[in-house]
């Protein structure tokens, strides 16, 4: 008995968090190996309450969420952790376009219509992941993606990740490859976009909808938005409260952010690369645009259209393809004040502003080819006339080296001693081109292979890819250099995993040398050995045959009271007396060595997680589950008031709460034996010998 207890204690490392899921907030778990809580994400979702945190193991998962609750979900990290729709159960895109196209040709009326793609879109066009009519929700360290498609099928697709009427954060996620926008954002949203990468989708990558009645409030911060086929960002009319700041706008086969009727903040940004403009401004506006670089657009760097009154100050517009700014129409009055114009072919072209009162002044020209070009529709034949303004009639025009740090490495930081430093002209410093976001597979499978965006260029999505035997992250000559770096920056974190995973190793090995040192080790193997023997189906479920014929009719008649839900009302009972199993062990002989390790110093937790075989850092599911299992299990009147109201909540009958507790002691003694079994092996210590050899064998090749 007194074995059976110390047993037990081991056990309550792994299982006693069960019994929060859906009990209240906390946290739990959901793996795509069932180890975890749950297997899926949005049964997890269905089933917790408001405010719990889900973990989530590494894996593919195969599902379309929506989140309609307050809750964290929490990824193993994005690298690890995919999220993606399943297949449509009508097979290829050729079959679904034929679908599609059946269906809307036998439409008889424009409602019928309506009703008809509604319906499509449900049904195989879902969004990933969609949050809607909810606040404080948070998304972190995920992959989240879409099926891509072709054809008609495209037009019914929806965003990969949508927000709707919603309080959200999304950080450290890669958004990527779906066949429409990356997020679409509306309704009165709240979101905060923070450390992102979304890339690689056929239309937009960021969508504000047009505001209804409630404008969005929106901030894309810190985040790559790259290598989209229509626009990085799209503000569409009525949201005045966007901001993009610190964020790399590129590779977009159009344009970098495009705002119509709407004025957001754009502000310390790098926008660059895009085939058409960096940012394209149209209807009224009064946008602020400040302390960006725009650099090497297809087209230009700024372009303005109809009633626009943007403020556009302190940026630095270098090396566009055509022209750093433009300004189009004689309702166009964009304020344009200290800004660095440099190594532009034209440093602005403005078009029929005869009318117009466009503030240009304070501004620095240099190495442009020419300066600002008017252009305007003059003549009897309609045709234009142009007509090159000198700098020097341009209020506060200089004419000087900016001094920037390092141009042809393309770091356009202004010296302390540069002279636009001093007079608040241009981008005194900023972000890094190099991204820490390689370049991903699904980028690589539609981008041109030449340095071009341009939309005619690229592969659409199921196509093959062309042979490509170099790719740009960023559009720059830096590209062997910031390969080099990449290099560099992997090997080292490959070794400084190697040397975590060591010392992990030399842990768990001191920790198995100990336990097989004990005088009793062979005595209590064979014993863990016979228990585990005796139980049958360790790993058992609630199947109704194992209640055995004398309970039979009441176990039927909880099933029918219960009807779909009797699962989770099982589920509950049998999460909360696992609870109670653990807290019969707690008496046992190794409470002491439990406690210090449970509620000592985080690096005894720690400790806890490398001789369980865990990595604490880029698994904090078992980090926390070491560190919250023995808490939860000391409150035993806590817990047995809590297993008394679930009973009485669900009207359970005696025999469904001993069928309970017999399939846990099952499940969780059967892992409990296992897992000792595995520390007191000699077997399993020498498999640990062999594995920190090899891996000190590596170090020493890395060091060699």
């Amino acid at each position: 008995m007194k074995m059976t207890k110390c047993l037990l204690t081991v056990i309550v490392i792994i299982f006693v968090p069960v019994v929060s899921a859906g009990a209240g907030s906390g946290t739990v778990t959901v793996s795509s190996d069932s180890t975890g809580m749950y297997n899926s994400i949005q049964q997890a979702i269905d089933n917790v309450a408001s405010g719990t945190i889900i973990r989530i193991g590494a894996g593919i998962y195969e599902e379309n969420l929506i989140i309609n609750k307050p809750l964290k979900i929490q990824g193993s990290g994005w690298d690890y952790v995919t999220i993606m729709p399943k297949p449509a159960k009508i097979g290829s895109a050729e079959k679904l376009n034929k679908l599609i196209e059946n269906k809307m040709r036998s439409a008889k009326s424009d409602n019928e219509r309506n009703v008809i793609e509604t319906e499509l879109k449900r049904k195989y066009f879902s969004s990933t992941v969609f949050v809607k009519d909810v606040g404080n929700v948070e998304i972190r360290d995920l992959k989240i993606t879409a099926l891509g498609r072709d054809g008609k099928a495209q037009s019914f697709a929806q965003a990969i990740v949508q927000f709707q009427n919603a309080k959200a954060l999304l950080s450290k996620c890669v958004i990527i490859g779906g066949p429409k926008n990356g997020i679409t954002i509306k309704d009165g949203s709240n979101v905060r976009i923070k450390n992102c990468l979304i890339a690689a989708v056929w239309s937009t990558g960021v969508v504000v909808e047009k505001r209804e009645n409630n404008g969005s409030d929106v901030a894309i911060l810190d985040s790559d938005v790259r290598n989209c086929h229509y626009a990085g960002m799209r503000i569409r009319p009525g949201n005045d409260s966007v901001t993009v700041k610190r964020c790399r706008v590129s590779g977009a086969a159009w344009h970098g952010i495009r705002y119509d009727d709407a004025s957001p903040k754009i502000i310390e940004n790098i926008i660059f690369g895009n085939a058409r403009s960096g940012i394209y401004a149209s209807g009224k506006t009064s946008a602020t645009v400040k302390q960006n670089l725009f650099y090497k657009n297809e087209m230009n760097g700024i372009s303005c259209w109809g009633q626009n009154g943007d403020t556009i100050r302190e940026n630095t517009f270098a090396s566009n393809l055509r022209e750093g700014l433009t300004i189009v129409g004689p309702s166009c009055r964009p304020i344009i004040q200290n800004n660095i114009f440099f190594d532009n072919p034209w440093a602005l072209i403005c078009w029929k502003l005869e009318e117009a009162e466009t503030k240009l002044e304070n501004n620095l020209f240099w190495k442009n080819k020419a300066g600002i070009l008017a252009k305007s529709k003059k003549d009897e034949s309609g045709g234009v006339i142009s007509d090159e303004i000198q700098l020097a009639e341009v209020s506060g025009s200089i004419m000087t080296d900016p001094m920037f740090r390092n141009a042809p490495e393309q770091n356009f930081s202004l010296l302390p001693e540069s002279p636009a430093r001093s007079k608040g002209i241009g981008v005194t410093s900023h972000i890094e081109f190099g991204s820490s976001w390689e370049l991903q597979p699904e980028e690589i499978a539609i981008i041109p292979s030449s340095d071009t965006r341009d939309y005619q260029m690229w592969n659409k999505p199921g196509q093959s890819v062309p042979e490509i035997k170099e790719q740009k992250v960023t559009p720059t000559t830096k590209v062997d250099e910031d390969k080099a770096a990449r290099q560099t920056a992997r090997r080292a974190n490959q070794i400084n995993k190697l040397l975590d995973e060591k010392n992990r190793l030399e842990m768990v090995l001191i920790e198995r040398k100990r336990m097989l040192n004990l005088p009793d080790a062979e005595t209590r193997l064979a014993e863990y050995k016979k228990k585990l023997a005796e139980l049958k189906n360790p790993k058992s479920k609630h199947i109704s045959e194992e209640v055995g014929k004398k309970h039979q009719q009441q176990w039927e008649q909880f099933k029918k009271l219960h009807g779909d839900k009797w699962e989770k009302a099982y589920s509950k009972i049998r999460s909360a007396i696992s609870q109670t199993i653990i807290i019969e062990a707690m008496d046992s002989e190794i409470e002491p060595f439990v406690r210090m390790m449970y509620t000592g110093s985080k690096e005894g937790r720690e400790q806890l997680c490398r001789i369980l075989g865990v990595d604490a850092d880029t698994n904090p599911t078992e980090l926390w589950l070491a560190y919250k299992t023995y808490g939860v299990a000391l409150n035993k009147s806590a817990n047995q008031d809590h297993l008394e109201k679930l009973i009485q909540q669900y009207d359970v009958p005696e025999a469904v709460v001993e069928h309970a507790r017999q399939d846990s002691k099952k499940e969780y003694y059967g892992f409990g034996y296992k897992f000792l079994i595995d520390l007191f092996s000699r077997e399993k210590m020498q498999e640990t010998q062999k594995e920190l050899e090899k891996i000190e064998g590596k170090l020493a090749n890395y060091n060699n």
